[in-house]
């Protein structure tokens, strides 16, 4: 690493910040680190949000990236709830809210998403919610101990955990869904429609291929008009029907976005002084929303600015819990898998998704210590027989 880099600025108090600051020093960087941040928190991870900080067995703080004394011991400035305005690319600074102006000698954007807004007559109204912050879970959790029927629109991940949440309370709740099946970004058909069987049998309500004309209410939501004419009764309506990424900070500096920042496999921007990492970042085919780019996007930047080698990305993994199962997909998954279920025992059960004769990727209920088996057999382009061999511990349903 150039002796010229004393001074990074990571613009972002997230996972994927957090996670930048404690790598650059866990490969020696010596330097000054000062992550800027629009929350009054520390950072912490996001997918507790939707499974345990919503129904209050949890709080964010809970579930830190790092611990609150980790930043004082290594030396790391954290600048909270003072949002970063604008990029000097030729001073090599940040504008803040504040007034302040940070320099900096290589600077990590790791700004996120914010929610897709729903946009229809009187989706402005008291009782709608999208779900991003730890302030947004515990207002949509102190919604749900008065709420008398909810109504969640999107059926992605954070809708049914939001659905199963508010099911598991005895809540009368509906999914709308403009796709024609729930989950069509991430989980293969098979799995999503076991997935949404769950929630049926749970009492949980699915309207696919469904369109939303209007919300109505007398100043707080009373029913969703479909465009069919269908009345969906909810005076808590959670919005979950994607995100954008926050690159409004790059646009403006004039770095390369597309549906995100641009970056290259080391997380560099068009400006070779400028990283992205994490939900903002798009990197190839598109952006990835998940834990897992997170941390690696945060490993791949320190690495890069350290001069170091990049380090092993495993196969993409993400989770959920839902009604009583935990789902784990790792792998990729493409229309035509040949999609072969293995049982583990009751509530237990894995598909394997084959592709040419060998494991493409694998969708895992309940079945968690399975996944660094499989992740390592994605790896190895392991064919199905490796698979059900003895040395996986897997037997054929």
């Amino acid at each position: 690493m150039s002796d010229r880099v004393e001074r990074i600025v990571i613009v972002g108090a997230g996972q994927a910040g957090g996670r930048a600051a404690s790598e650059l020093r866990g490969l020696g960087f010596a330097g000054s680190i000062t992550i800027l941040g629009d929350e009054a928190r520390l950072p912490y991870e996001r997918p507790p949000l939707s499974k345990v900080v919503l129904a209050g067995d949890a709080r964010a703080e809970d579930a830190p990236v790092n611990p609150a004394a980790f930043y004082e011991e290594q030396g790391i400035e954290l600048r909270l709830d003072d949002p970063a305005c604008a990029i000097d690319r030729a001073g090599s600074a940040v504008s803040l809210g504040s007034g302040e102006t940070i320099p900096y000698d290589r600077l990590i954007l790791a700004t996120g998403v914010r929610p897709r807004a729903l946009r229809v007559a009187g989706a402005d109204m008291a009782g709608i919610f999208s779900l991003r912050t730890a302030a947004d879970a515990e207002r949509i959790g102190a919604s749900l101990a008065t709420a008398r029927s909810v109504a969640i629109v999107g059926g992605g991940f954070v809708g049914l955990e939001v659905a199963s949440l508010a099911s598991a309370r005895g809540l009368p709740v509906t999914v709308i869904e403009r796709a024609g099946r729930c989950l069509s970004r991430v989980v293969p058909p098979l799995a999503a429609g076991r997935i949404a069987a769950r929630h049926l049998e749970r009492n949980v309500r699915i309207r696919c291929d469904a369109e939303i004309a209007a919300i109505t209410g007398d100043g707080r939501v009373e029913h969703i008009e479909l465009a069919d004419g269908e009345r969906v009764a909810a005076d808590l309506v959670i919005v979950g029907i994607g995100s954008r990424p926050q690159d409004d900070l790059a646009l403006a500096a004039g770095l390369a976005c597309a549906d995100g920042v641009l970056v290259d496999a080391r997380g560099r921007t068009s400006d070779p002084a400028i990283h992205a990492i994490g939900d903002v970042a798009r990197h190839g085919a598109g952006r990835h929303e998940s834990w897992q780019n997170a941390e690696h996007g945060a490993a791949r930047a320190a690495s890069s600015i350290m001069g170091l080698p990049l380090p092993a990305d495993d196969a993409p993994w993400f989770w959920t819990d839902q009604q009583g199962w935990n789902v784990q997909l790792v792998g990729a998954f493409v229309d035509g898998d040949d999609v072969r279920e293995v049982s583990l025992g009751p509530e237990s059960f894995v598909h394997l998704h084959v592709r040419d004769g060998r494991l493409a990727g694998a969708v895992l209920f309940n079945a968690g210590r399975e996944r660094r088996k499989l992740t390592r057999m994605i790896g190895q382009a392991a064919s199905f027989d490796q698979i059900i061999g003895q040395q996986t511990g897997l037997g054929v349903a």
